[in-house]
């Protein structure tokens, strides 16, 4: 009768069909002996990873209709991504200096005629799509599998709660329930139609990514059963470090044979394994990936002129060799036939020294391919024991990113940018800031987007949006693959290495998490929806096929900078030189994504017309929102034309200046003072500026390098506000948590709060970056100040030949603000406007300041008889630390005070609040008393 299988038993499944190959005929009729099937076997081809892949295509196929992710080939993304060459482009290839300053910002354009190079580019950009685009995948095969089975993390493990089990099923043991168990033991349990469908469409997933590798040349067997990415998180005797139990996750489990064939065995034996289907998923799929890209790497490299085999050097350098084995083995198999055909004693003898002659060709061709195997001089090895000039292998460790090729350097480097993504991360985190910061173009640009964003990002604050991706997977794999949709990873934890360590923390690690989750689907909707905007509109324009693709990518690139992302892996930047930028600045790519959006607006095509609408409805509505809240909250137009002073295009809330310009607002501001400076003809001040702001957006390590060098050799440490910190343990505490390990949200609120600030804190929360209504007064703000003549006849011939509008006085008069800051920091003794009084006295209350005692010690630091004569025998203890370092900040710039007031000065009336003329009168009581001192 039939035999029926068991529930749950794969069905046995008909082998493809195999080409009938003749057997081979004994010699003399007698049967082959073992010796004889060793023989043939050492002539025959094992079944090659492309022909296992074939074979298993047909024995067991894969739906591909149902299919949700599948690996494009290696090189299509790059050579969709990096657009079709120009002649522009060529020329500045051809031009020396100009290549290597291109080279700088765009890597990959520079380095098209450098085939290394452009193997690494590929590989760079392969590896970022692909495992963006297996991400969106998995979530949304999550978002269905998720649904049919309500997985619940039940006794630590994940466990399916919405599962009809059968009378086999035991629910003690320690996996029941599991994805492992659902998969390994389907007897156990009762699916419906959707419940096997969503674990078919996972398998289908992991059974494809090991083709797509045997593809391409990895040897690997596919597992005949059903079966589950298995990732031990515990060993029988400790648990494992974050360290190891990534490079378990990571290895690449399915080229070698399993130890257990079900995880219960495992689990009696002692080991645990992660059972969250989707953790487990993904990783399964990034690893395939991983390898997939660096197997293509070295298939390319292994074509590359110059290299060769061990085999194919033997049959070039030693052609008599290989042709003598040749004839060796011809001699003595033409003597065996003719001796199994007649025994004679004469052909033995022929037969024997044949054969002898055979194995000392044989011993000549062994030591041959030994030495042909060796580099020379000038030579090295490559992966696969392949040979290849020194500066080509010197090019692919360069460029090429692979596991036997990474150095010590390379471990370093990897480190250090772990080491400041964490620090970075942790500092951008525990806010909502995303939309008014990465989303503030996006603001402008399409509030339909803005909003969705939002709204994802609220989500996201409880669990990843599956729903979304779900809905919009078809169009957001596009812009994953047109390079639109790009993961901002510079700002996201990771999941294992120095960049995970705030996760794990019990309770503030699963809210970091969260708010980490809402700021990326912030952008990767806000890039979703811009692209589902614009995607049509091309689509209408141009004809279909590569014409298409390009104008896409085109606008592609334009989304990704507007939501404030760029990718490396695109420009082609080599890991060195991302280290390098990662030193450099504190957000590597979100400036990159600013700076490039900005030039973008100068350019051609797609990319160009999306920039221009894009800057242009962002200078368009930013300026109006400022002058309407401006009016709506002061009753004043807001400053629009002195660039130098704290309110410049900006409106105030309560004690704090807000802008309607996100990261932006620095680099506006730093172009019109550069444009104000160059029309005055001061160039080495408009130079400075820009020196000022790429201060402003310095790394982290030269962040702590920088505050290290100033708290050792100036003895106190000044912030970009112009704060200033004493060299003390308190002074020193405050600046490395301010400036590296606190969210910049709870410094805000620590900051802003106690005085009497609470909409700043509030504003740095949603991403509205708030400044100071009377900040520290960096010492720049006074440079149109000293600008202006101080005598009569110079002043006279300035105004004459239209270099100058306004006197000292006038200035003073019409800048309250500055006018406030000379009379704080020593440089003037009087006070011109009655705001400027109440500023002083707003100040001095805030800050405790003694404006008569930073005068003497000005004059101290200038003159030590002056010191003497006012009777301070030492300043350090008479003085407050935030006094002294306020005033060693004021001298180091080398101005010096003003002993007279000037005759342009003299005439004028200060006019004041009664209450600063009582506090001015306590100073001077203050100063009498030191003198007689």
């Amino acid at each position: 009768g039939t035999i029926v299988p068991e529930k749950g038993t794969p069905p046995p499944e008909i082998p493809p069909s195999i080409p009938n190959v003749p057997e081979p005929t004994p010699p003399s009729g007698r049967p082959r002996t073992l010796l004889d099937l060793n023989r043939e076997a050492k002539g025959m081809r094992a079944v090659s990873p492309e022909n296992r892949a074939a074979i298993m295509d047909v024995a067991r196929p894969i739906n591909e209709d149902e299919l949700l992710y599948q690996v494009k080939s290696f090189g299509e993304h790059a050579k969709n991504l990096l657009q079709p060459d120009s002649l522009i482009k060529q020329s500045l290839r051809n031009t020396p200096g100009l290549k290597q300053v291109v080279g700088l910002i765009n890597p990959a354009q520079m380095e098209r005629d450098n085939p290394v190079a452009m193997t690494g580019v590929r590989k760079q950009i392969f590896e970022e799509i692909e495992t963006g685009r297996a991400r969106l995948a998995t979530l949304n095969w999550w978002h269905d599998a998720d649904g049919v089975f309500d997985f619940k993390q039940v006794k630590g493990k994940w466990r399916a709660t919405n599962i009809e089990l059968t009378p086999s099923a035991d629910p003690s043991k320690p996996y029941h329930a599991t994805i492992h168990d659902l998969v390994e033991h389907p007897e156990n349990y009762n699916f419906t139609s959707e419940q096997e469908r969503a674990l078919q469409i996972a398998q289908d997933m992991q059974r494809q990514i090991l083709r797509d590798a045997q593809k391409v040349g990895v040897d690997a067997v596919e597992l005949f059963n059903d079966y589950w990415r298995r990732i031990v998180t515990k060993t029988p005797n400790v648990k494992l470090d974050s360290k190891t139990r990534s490079r378990i996750g990571q290895r690449k489990g399915y080229t070698r044979q399993r130890v257990f064939d079900f995880v219960d065995e495992g689990a009696k034996a002692g080991y645990e394994y992660e059972t969250h289907p989707l953790t487990a998923l993904q990783n399964r799929l990034e690893t395939g990936i991983r390898t997939i890209s660096d197997q293509s790497a070295r298939q390319e490299i292994a074509r590359l002129p110059g290299v060769e085999k061990p085999l194919e050097r033997l049959q070039s350098r030693y052609p008599q060799t290989v042709e003598g084995i040749k004839q060796a083995r011809q001699a003595r198999d033409a003597a065996k036939t003719a001796y199994l055909r007649d025994g004679a004693v004469e052909n033995e003898t022929v037969l024997r020294q044949a054969e002898a002659d055979y194995i000392i060709a044989m011993r000549e061709v062994y030591q041959k391919k030994l030495e042909a195997g060796q580099p020379n001089i000038g030579e090295l090895r490559l992966p696969n024991g392949r040979i290849a000039p020194a500066e080509l292998v010197d090019e692919v460790r360069k460029w090429v990113d692979l596991p036997e090729l990474q150095t010590s350097v390379g471990v370093v480097t990897n480190t250090i940018q772990q080491l400041t993504r964490l620090l970075r991360t942790t500092l951008t985190n525990l806010d909502l800031a995303a939309g008014f910061i990465q989303g503030q173009v996006l603001f402008y640009r399409n509030q339909i987007a803005w909003w969705r964003g939002q709204t994802n990002a609220i989500n996201a604050l409880i669990d990843d949006p599956t729903a979304y991706v779900a809905k919009n997977f078809d169009v957001m794999d596009e812009g994953m693959r047109m390079g639109a949709i790009s993961v901002p990873t510079e700002f996201l934890f990771t999941r294992q290495g120095l960049a995970s360590i705030p996760t794990r923390i019990p309770v503030a690690g699963r809210l970091m998490k969260a708010f980490n989750r809402a700021f990326e689907w912030f952008i990767l909707t806000g890039q979703t929806e811009l692209y589902k905007a614009a995607r049509s509109r091309i689509i209408r324009k141009y004809d279909a096929g590569q014409e298409t693709t390009n104008a896409l990518v085109s606008l592609g690139s334009a989304i990704r900078k507007e939501l404030g992302t760029e990718s490396y892996a695109i420009l082609g930047v080599r890991p060195t030189q991302h280290t390098v930028e990662q030193l450099s600045f504190f957000a590597a790519r979100f400036f990159r994504a600013l700076a490039g959006f900005q030039a973008q607006v100068f350019t051609g095509g797609e990319a160009g017309h999306e920039a221009r609408r894009a800057w242009g409805q962002m200078l368009a509505g930013g300026l109006a929102l400022t002058i309407a809240a401006s009016y709506a909250l002061n009753k004043e137009p807001p400053n629009l034309t002195d660039p130098f002073k704290p309110g410049w295009l900006s409106f105030k809330i309560g004690k704090t200046y807000f802008n309607a310009f996100g990261p932006y607002y620095p680099y506006l501001r730093t172009q019109a003072r550069i444009a104000v400076l160059v029309s005055q003809g001061k160039h080495e001040r408009a130079a400075n500026e820009i020196n000022k702001f790429l201060k402003s957006k310095a790394g982290l390590p030269f962040r702590a390098i920088n505050m290290a060098a100033q708290f050792g050799v100036k003895g106190y440490y000044t912030t970009f506000e112009g704060k200033t910190l004493p060299a003390t343990p308190l002074g020193m505490g405050e600046a490395f948590i301010g400036e590296m390990a606190v969210p910049i949200s709870i410094q805000e609120a620590m900051k802003s709060i106690p005085e009497g600030r609470p909409e700043s804190a509030i504003g740095e929360i949603f991403g509205l970056v708030g400044r100071e209504k009377y900040p520290y007064f960096p010492e720049e703000m006074l440079a149109p100040y000293f600008d202006i003549p101080s005598s009569a006849i110079e002043m006279a011939a300035a105004k004459q030949d239209g270099t100058v509008q306004f006197s000292r006085t006038e200035y003073r008069q019409r800048n309250p603000e500055i006018d406030a800051m000379l009379f704080l920091k020593g440089y003037v003794t009087t006070i011109q406007t009655k705001p400027a009084g109440d500023i002083v006295l707003d100040i001095v209350n805030k800050e405790g300041y003694d404006v008569n005692q930073l005068r003497a010690v000005r004059a101290w630091l200038k003159d030590q008889e002056k010191r003497q004569e006012l009777g301070i025998p030492d300043t350090s203890r008479t003085l407050t630390d935030n006094l002294i370092q306020s005033l060693l900040a004021t001298t180091s710039s080398g101005k010096q005070p003003m002993d007279t007031i000037s005759d342009s000065e003299s005439a004028a009336t200060p006019s004041i609040s009664q209450d600063s003329l009582k506090l001015f009168d306590e100073f001077k009581r203050q100063i009498k008393e030191k003198n007689r001192q």
